[in-house]
């Protein structure tokens, strides 16, 4: 109790310091938001988990509660940085509450279990050392780096880093709660959690552009790691065997489909084949190969899945040590993790309510009866959720995005259709399919989440692109890797590295080229004007900017546009077609009364210039405006 106390103190006075001294504030805003919640969470379930197991649930559910906390301080008391040192102190001093009877005792026994499964893990404490690794470097590479007279972002996906900081960047500006950084005035109907667990993160620390961009880094590296373990610790729940589990984390993240066949036969035709497959990503090329890889498509460039990936998978594992315990309490923590999950991905949320629905009616067939109060533990929690989740199908439905669409994005008729999942999904997908021969146990709820998680996209959308619905194949492949391990497992070693070779092959070809990317998304002056309309306007400021990704306005600035990309807007519902006639008459209207008029009837107060407007809008910009900024680059004109 002492020792508890103790660090709970010992964590606030860190955050009460790190408010006048940022540095030393650095362990309090660790263990608030990567660990402490999800330490009191797995307290309070005793020694029902594994020693890896309860640290994997602890810093996933940490990511959840600590961002759902920080929602509500901010909802009530306004969102600043006196509120997010708020935050991390109520969540240090949570600690109080975590049940450890006797911690010198439950630390002596943790170490003494490191200690004796160095050998046991040795392989896989390589693999995550090196994964984990990997991904630092990446990111530091390829992710908002600086280089060659710009930012490089690598990657095809490179779209939804653009929306993602201005999320952050514009509540770090008080933009809270937050309205569309890209769409001005219109709330954000999106699960834009995991920015606002970044956001407060970075806040701490002055939340800054380049405060933004170095936590974006580090948490973007852990959740995919975050994911491989608990992947590994489902698969070795449901296989009992270490290296079919191993086998089953490396078959779900670095699995994928056969578009490698590409890049064989460009190179069979005499290309050079480094060259080639550092230049374009033969994965994912919006003609045959739809589905990318799930590493080099999703958990490098998108960070609402980057959480729910392994909250999906932790909800999982607790599903099956609950079933296995017959324990209530693990039923309650699958329950409040799913709960959780709505403002941090709409579909980790939908596809795990959906498999606690599949593990509780499969008890139901077992036992001949369902208690009560387990339906309640399990579903009471999804309240925190509802009202995001109930407004965001508001929003998408009303704006007809909502309706059957048979067969996704595949041929329609059945042998194409067959080809092209063949194709897309893989070789895993394949040995899975065939793995419904053999007799395992847990075949009836790995087959019931995997077909959901297939079936949905192919009857249904729920997104205003219908592309959006293969995320839910990524929830898919949890129950596919399992189920391929197990048949992989059967077969002669060296066979086994043959069809591991035929797995991987897709991925990392895909990795090399996001390593290999130059891409530019914003250059230094660029970057350069962002910063300085940070300093200069407004926090609440309105831009009229042109319709690209990547602005610096709110990107680097954090401030708002009246409207961005259009692909973003109409997956939140939002009609941009009358706000961009008015952006078009802002820039080029026949009068300077009627540029003026347009960017009032915008409720803009400001228009920024820079390389894509000049390319999108041939006329002079900002006549009757007063220019306030010009770097050669990037003008900035405000109205007076």
């Amino acid at each position: 109790m002492e020792f508890k106390l103790a660090a709970a103190g010992a964590l606030v006075l860190l955050a009460f310091a790190g408010f006048f001294i940022p540095a030393l504030g650095i362990l309090a805003v660790v263990a608030a938001l990567y660990g402490v919640p999800g330490v009191v969470l797995v307290s309070l379930l005793g020694r029902r988990l594994g020693l890896l197991e309860a640290a994997v649930v602890a810093v996933t559910a940490s990511f959840l509660v600590s961002a759902h906390v920080a929602y509500w301080v901010a909802v009530l008391f306004g969102y600043g940085r006196l509120a997010v040192v708020a935050v991390v102190v109520l969540l240090c001093a949570s600690l109080a509450l975590a049940r450890l009877q006797d911690v010198g005792v439950a630390v002596g026994k943790a170490i003494g279990k490191v200690s004796a499964g160095v050998r046991r893990y040795a392989l896989l404490s390589c693999i995550v050392l090196l994964f984990l690794a990997s991904l630092l470097f990446y990111y530091h590479q390829a992710f908002w780096t600086p280089r060659g007279g710009g930012f490089v972002v690598g990657g095809w996906n490179y779209g939804d880093s653009f929306m993602h900081l201005p999320v952050i960047r514009s509540i770090n500006e008080g933009n809270f709660p937050p309205q569309t950084p890209f769409f001005a005035g219109a709330p954000l109907a999106y699960h834009y959690f995991v920015d606002l667990h970044s956001a407060v993160a970075s806040k701490f620390f002055g939340g800054g552009f380049f405060e933004v961009v170095e936590v974006v880094r580090l948490e973007n590296s852990l959740l995919p790691v975050l994911f491989f373990l608990a992947v590994f610790l489902f698969a070795r729940r449901v296989t009992g065997r270490d290296s079919t589990a191993l086998l089953a984390a490396v078959l779900v993240v670095f699995g994928g489909g056969f578009a490698f066949l590409k890049l064989a036969q460009a190179v069979a035709g005499g290309g050079d084949f480094l060259q080639l497959a550092g230049s374009e990503p033969f994965d994912n090329d919006w003609q045959f190969f739809q589905v990318p890889s799930l590493l080099g498509g999703f958990l490098l460039t998108q960070r609402a899945l980057m959480v729910g990936l392994p909250a999906f998978a932790c909800v999982l594992l607790l599903l099956v040590a609950a079933w296995q315990a017959r324990d209530e309490k693990l039923y309650l923590s699958a329950g409040v993790m799913a709960g959780l999950l709505a403002p941090f991905h709409y579909y980790a949320f939908a596809a795990s309510l959906f498999a606690i629905a599949v593990f509780l009616f499969s008890r139901f067939l077992r036992d001949g009866s369902l208690p009560a109060r387990r339906v309640a533990a399990c579903f009471l929690p999804a309240v925190f959720s509802l009202p995001f989740a109930l407004n965001a199908l508001a929003t998408t439905s009303g704006a007809g995005n909502v309706k059957l669409a048979w067969g996704w994005l595949a041929p329609g008729d059945a042998l194409g259709f067959a080809a092209f999942y063949a194709a897309n999904l893989g070789l895993a997908f394949l040995l899975a399919v065939a793995a419904l021969l053999l007799r395992f146990e847990w075949k009836r709820e790995l087959l019931a989440v995997g077909a959901f998680c297939f079936l949905l996209p192919n009857v249904s959308s729920l997104s205003g692109t219908v592309w959006d619905m293969a995320k839910f194949f990524t929830f898919m492949a949890v129950p596919v890797g399992v189920m391929a391990a197990l048949l992989l497992d059967k077969v002669p070693r060296a066979l086994l590295l043959v069809l591991l070779v035929f797995i991987v092959a897709t991925p990392l070809q895909m990795l090399y080229w996001h390593c290999n990317s130059e891409w530019q998304g914003l250059s230094d002056k660029e970057v350069e004007a962002g910063l300085w309309l940070s300093r200069n306007t407004p926090a609440d400021a309105v831009f009229v900017t042109g319709t690209e990704h990547n602005v610096p306005v709110d990107s680097v600035a954090g401030r708002l546009r009246v409207v961005g990309y259009a692909s973003w807007t109409g997956n939140f519902g939002l009609s941009s077609a009358g706000r961009e006639a008015l952006v078009a008459e802002a820039f080029c209207g026949s009068s300077a009364a009627e540029r003026r008029q347009a960017i009032v009837s915008l409720n803009a107060s400001f228009l920024y210039s820079g390389p894509s407007e000049r390319q999108a809008f041939h006329c002079t910009h900002g006549e009757g405006l007063r220019k306030v900024f010009d770097n050669g680059i990037s003008v900035v004109f405000e109205l007076p």
